[in-house]
């Protein structure tokens, strides 16, 4: 299995330190996979794999926001927007959590995202603070809706991870590749 990890530091961490907070605790000793934000984690169990929960610092309990029906395996957190993706129904989705005051007043409706193309089946989603990539089952990149870029045929993606400016890409052949801004010494490599 192809697992692609990012690690470093971001912008946004070092301009805004006093933002930084520890993640609310999880006590369920079940967690599969978690994502979070400033705020809030998302996380889904073993025992429910396609079932994710909200908690969070203005959450008293865990409230549960994809149920099973929806089949969802990825979760990602762009600008306070929770984006769900279901790889077997080829299927994104958006909830946004609203506050009031200190507790969660409300989520609004599961969204579908339109798909970028029927033709277009997604592998994986994947975020930083200022925009949701997509990446395809040619190689393509997407931020948003807007193809970045399309790898040559003989390269194939399997995996994406992303920094603040930037996107790291995993080959089937274990190459790594980079697309964004040159920031704080990151490797930059620009794909063409």
């Amino acid at each position: 299995m192809n697992v692609l990890y990012y690690c470093g530091v971001d912008k946004f961490t070092l301009l805004s330190p006093h933002k930084v907070s520890k993640l609310p605790e999880i006590v369920d000793e079940d967690v599969r996979h978690l994502e979070s934000s400033l705020d809030f984690v998302v996380y889904c169990k073993n025992s429910a794999p396609f079932t994710w929960f909200l908690k969070g610092f203005k959450i008293e309990d865990p409230v549960e926001i994809f149920s099973d029906v929806l089949e969802i395996d990825q979760v990602q957190i762009c600008k306070s927007v929770i984006y769900a993706f279901s790889t077997l129904q080829n299927a994104l989705y958006k909830v946004s959590p609203q506050f009031r005051g200190n507790i969660l007043d409300e989520l609004t409706d599961i969204t579908p995202v339109p798909p970028l193309s029927l033709e277009i089946k997604l592998l994986q989603i994947a975020a930083n603070d200022n925009a949701l990539f997509r990446l395809d089952d040619n190689s393509g990149i997407y931020k948003e809706e807007k193809l970045l870029f399309r790898m040559e045929r003989a390269v194939k993606l399997v995996k994406i991870a992303c920094g603040f400016d930037h996107v790291l890409m995993l080959s089937d052949t274990g190459a790594v590749y980079s697309y964004g801004e040159l920031l704080f010494s990151h490797y930059y490599h620009q794909v063409n």
